[in-house]
């Protein structure tokens, strides 16, 4: 396998650009994914018919906000020369995860304010190689995440009632029965000692 060797020149309108990323060097960007709570709710969803396992029509979320950390940024040509900045080239995460990101040559986009619906098409652009979201006012952040993630603690909360609610009329339910059997039983004048013998004689030819 041969390398090919590209020679990178900026041309002046590009310098700038370039330059634009170096204060980012050392610091974060941060961005947000929306994951399942229970990670085996697609597992548990797919053996519902054999296993009967009870489970919420959508699984519950959180918004989970990533922290990518800039240690390194390359310019880099492809064969035609076309040429794009590559954030964490090949690095990944401590979970093996890539934090790799590749930009074209435009000034970076990274100050994007952190609003529901930005952080929205941020979650929807997850993969994107054309345009993934990023952003870097982390408290502005971590606010609206927070806002995000009360609004489904508030629904898992209202969930949780509604169960308590169903669980408590079948524990009624329950005891209802069994007082029925009781005062049923008194009225035909039985009480709990009283038992039924059964005998049975087999006759062998």
């Amino acid at each position: 396998m041969k390398d090919i060797n590209v020679n990178v020149t900026l041309q002046s309108s590009s310098r700038k650009i370039v330059a634009a990323y170096g204060p980012m060097f050392g610091k974060q960007l941060h961005t947000v994914r929306r994951v399942n709570i229970d990670n085996k709710y697609n597992e548990k969803k797919a053996d519902f018919p054999d296993t009967g396992t009870l489970i919420p029509i959508v699984p519950i979320t959180r918004y989970k906000i990533i922290h990518v950390d800039v240690m390194s940024m390359e310019v880099v040509p492809d064969i035609e020369g076309r040429i794009s900045i590559v954030i964490n080239k090949g690095l990944k995460d401590s979970s093996g995860n890539s934090i790799e990101l590749i930009r074209p040559l435009k000034m970076p986009e990274f100050d994007v304010e952190p609003t529901i619906d930005n952080i929205k098409r941020a979650i929807s652009s997850t993969g994107s190689a054309d345009n993934p979201i990023y952003f870097t006012n982390l408290s502005r952040l971590t606010e609206a995440v927070g806002q995000l993630n009360k609004a489904n603690l508030t629904r898992v909360n209202q969930f949780i009632e509604e169960l308590r609610g169903q669980a408590n009329c079948l524990s009624n339910t329950i005891s209802k029965d069994n007082s029925y059997v009781t005062e049923y039983r008194k009225s035909l004048g039985e009480t709990d000692d009283d038992s039924v013998n059964v005998n049975v004689t087999a006759t062998v030819e």
